[in-house]
């Protein structure tokens, strides 16, 4: 394993012989690792229930100890049933290896084993867990990847903010209309960074506006003892995000309770789990967002400032996706490609195009999402291509779409059937001027921003605007 600018992987070494625990942790440090030996069967509760390890190494055989390896191995399992927990024993079978296999032990060594068998299997179980856990939290469709491909220069500007903000450990505060991709830009951040070894895991405040303490025992955890009993155990997200990232999105959404605590955490760099005793560090990098002003939330006393003051170290504003212009059909067809699961030919006509670019896309990504989702369980696929045209749409996106009018007073939108009667000049510059105005609307005619989006220079669409008489000389 290579050394990096990120947080070290945790390995947890349970073994009665002090000199074997020295040559694992020699062999594991050397490699990157931090580690951390116990042999003292009274320390073993204590190490698991106050930090999450990513891998446990388990002697088999512990002698003048309470607990036996099997034990151990459960009392890993109540806390963190996702950690890999590799056995290892100078006494063993065939059978003792299944019969440890078969509870869910990740893999078997015996003792003596080598250096390169030991960093083997360690490596092994960190990507098996970074593997599984990384499909677990992907984000739906390959949106993440080609949101971010998109030419249009606010993406690009989004992409290098982020890239830059990924290079830190500053806490980054996303903000941005609801639905406009904060998830995926807080996907993208995290996979840009030093944490992109360590867990994503994303916690929507807004999930629990009317159950103030189920938002607390999700965020930071919760023990219950019970009399004659082992206590329960519930790890909190900041737990599970340990040495990764933690997105929060709505984070306006928490109620003050939370967060009190979450700042008390934040400065202490340390919580306790509800109806818990002991600190447990907190180890994971902050991203949170939200789609209101957060100033204003501030000032009226609905979130605390001081906590804001901590998120908002590095904020990086995520653009609206009607500002993407033409890129929205490619990441429709994206969207359409994925739900689809088979290599399929999309096509959409150009009728369909200008229907998907003048649609104002109120709901964002998430509405393109459903929209891929809808046309996919709508449309056939005929001989390998999935062919969508104009009308289709108007079903869905209503009198946006191309060649039927808006209910909107004086402007009743491009009407396609007098364009196709006039001549192909008159036709041109009936679109253009229909065209152009729109995009000016849509951007308070600001024509700098305009002519980005449409792909002019500004000098041109100030003469173009200027020869279709919608601007005095």
């Amino acid at each position: 394993m290579s050394n990096t600018a990120g947080p070290k992987p945790y390995v947890l070494v349970v073994d009665d012989q002090v000199e074997i625990l020295d040559v694992i942790k020699h062999i594991l440090v050397d490699e990157g690792y931090e580690v951390v030996c116990v042999s003292d069967s009274r320390k073993i509760v204590e190490s698991v229930r106050m930090r999450q390890p990513d891998i446990v190494l388990l002697d088999v055989w512990l002698n003048d100890s309470r607990f036996d390896g099997v034990a151990v191995f459960d009392i890993v399992r109540q806390y963190y049933a996702d950690v890999p927990v590799i056995m290892i024993s100078g006494h063993s079978s065939v059978a003792t290896a299944v019969e440890a296999l078969k509870m869910g032990v990740f893999d078997f060594i015996t003792k003596p084993f080598s250096t390169d068998q030991l960093i083997s299997v360690v490596k092994r179980a960190l990507d098996v867990r970074r593997l599984k856990r990384d499909y677990a939290c992907l984000l739906g469709p390959t949106a993440l990847e080609v949101c971010f491909e998109s030419s249009a220069p606010l993406w690009q500007s989004l992409q290098k903010n982020l890239i830059k903000a990924s290079e830190g450990r500053s806490r980054v505060f996303l903000c941005g209309e609801t639905g406009s991709g904060k998830n995926y830009a807080a996907q993208f951040l995290h996979k840009n960074s030093s944490y992109a070894q360590g867990p994503f895991v994303d916690f929507d405040a807004s999930a629990f506006l009317d159950d103030p303490d189920g938002c607390i025992r999700e965020l930071f955890g919760a023990e219950v003892y019970h009399q004659h009993a082992r206590a329960s155990v519930h790890i909190g997200v900041l737990e599970r995000a340990a040495r990764g990232t933690i997105y929060i999105a709505n984070i306006d959404a928490l109620h003050k309770g939370a967060q009190e605590m979450l700042l008390q955490a934040l400065q202490d760099r340390s919580f306790v789990r509800q109806g818990g005793k002991d600190s447990v560090p907190m180890e994971a990098r902050f991203v949170s967002s939200s789609a209101r002003d957060m100033n204003s939330v501030v000032q009226k006393g609905l979130f605390l400032a001081g906590l804001y003051d901590r998120l908002n170290i590095v904020s990086v504003p995520v653009p609206p996706l009607r500002e993407l212009g033409g890129d929205i059909v490619k990441i429709m067809i994206s969207f359409i490609q994925h739900y689809l699961r088979r290599n399929v030919n999309v096509i959409f006509d150009r009728a369909a195009c200008f229907s998907i670019e003048s649609y104002a896309w109120p709901g964002n990504l998430r509405e393109v999402a459903n929209v891929a989702e809808w046309l996919v369980m709508t449309v056939p696929t005929n001989d390998g291509h999935f062919i969508v045209n104009a009308n289709i749409l108007g079903a869905r996106l209503g009198a946006t779409t191309f060649g039927e009018e808006k209910p909107s007073g004086k402007d009743s939108g491009f009407d396609i059937t007098r364009a196709l009667a006039f001549p192909m000049r008159t036709a041109r510059e009936y679109f253009e001027q229909y065209y152009l105005e729109f995009h000016l609307k849509r951007h308070n005619r600001n024509y700098s921003r305009t002519a980005e989006v449409v792909g002019m220079e500004r000098t041109a669409l100030h003469r173009k605007m200027r020869q279709l008489g919608k601007e005095k000389d």
